[in-house]
């Protein structure tokens, strides 16, 4: 049997900021600038709608945010 259930991603500031210096700063960070306040906040909590497969446990993903998710 298949159900869709909700899930939840989040990530946290501190995890984007590092992220956010080593793919654009390349490390070369000066701790008083400021990583851009939407990068900081992305991904903070993104809900997933989920189909899983009750007896595989096979999941396939069917939107993001309400947005649906083409194959």
């Amino acid at each position: 049997m298949k159900k869709v259930i909700k899930m939840y991603l989040h990530s946290d500031k501190e995890s984007n900021c590092d992220a956010y210096i080593e793919e654009f700063l390349n490390g070369d960070y000066d701790r008083d600038e400021e990583v851009p306040a939407n990068f900081k906040y992305a991904l903070g909590e993104v809900e997933f709608d989920v189909e899983v497969d009750t007896e595989t446990g096979d999941t396939k993903i069917l939107k993001v945010d309400g947005r649906e998710v083409k194959e």
